[in-house]
């Protein structure tokens, strides 16, 4: 998964042997190559890419302008929480056992990053005024006994007659992890892959009031 805080990291991901995969958003996502064949030359083995799909995952490299790591390695199942929650900018989002951290980072991109897609901002109320001619008073996108086109229909409306949108603030995460071992190692993939201005607005904690650990047997159902 390329770290889209880090311009041009799917250009670093492409040049050190990785197959571009799929991009959605603000996820770029490669692969590692295939190994090589076993008949290969015993020079051609010694000198294959270290992003072959056999060899040990090597630390991705930093970035020189920002610091941050190129890419994170992750199994492509576990982007699937994080696609099917959609989290946009503007989100307050929980991850309730966050260690490592790869979902939690993929979490911070689709909140944080410049490319992230941003919620419609809230709309202050429009002047009683643009409702003239509807017979009903303060009608508006969620008033009674208005349908869906309708509720649309008046927020256009507000914006034509002046109405300005409310600001939309940066959203926020908070990661929890009941393991203090896990937790560490949390903190420090967060280091090493958001910029400081993302992470002033991540929270990590122990988060155990949230957590149900399985060691904790009394509070485990039975039939879990």
């Amino acid at each position: 998964m390329a770290n889209s805080f880090v311009e041009g990291a799917a250009d670093a991901c492409t040049a050190s042997g990785l197959s571009p995969l799929l991009s959605i958003g603000a996820l770029t996502v490669f692969r590692r190559l295939a190994k090589p064949s076993s008949k290969s030359t015993n020079s051609s083995s010694s000198s294959s890419s270290s992003a072959t799909s056999s060899g040990p995952y090597e630390p991705p490299p930093l970035d020189p302008s920002c610091a941050l790591r190129t890419w994170y390695w992750m199994d492509l199942a576990s982007l699937l929480p994080v696609l099917l929650l959609q989290p946009r900018k503007g989100h307050a989002t929980l991850d309730m056992c966050a260690a490592p951290g790869g979902k939690s980072t993929l979490v911070a991109q689709h909140i944080f990053s410049h490319s992230a897609s941003s919620l419609p901002p809230p709309l202050v109320a429009a002047p009683s005024s643009s409702a003239a001619g509807t017979g009903q008073e303060g009608t508006g996108p969620g008033s009674a006994g208005s349908s869906g086109g309708a509720g649309d229909a008046v927020a256009a409306a507000g914006y034509a007659a002046g109405a300005s949108p409310l600001p939309l603030g940066p959203g926020k995460l908070s990661c929890n992890e009941p393991d203090r071992g896990r937790l560490q190692r949390l903190n420090r993939v967060l280091e090493e892959y958001l910029p400081t201005t993302a992470r002033m607005n991540v929270e990590v904690g122990i988060g155990t009031e949230h957590v149900v650990r399985p060691r904790d047997t009394a509070r485990v159902p039975s039939d879990w």
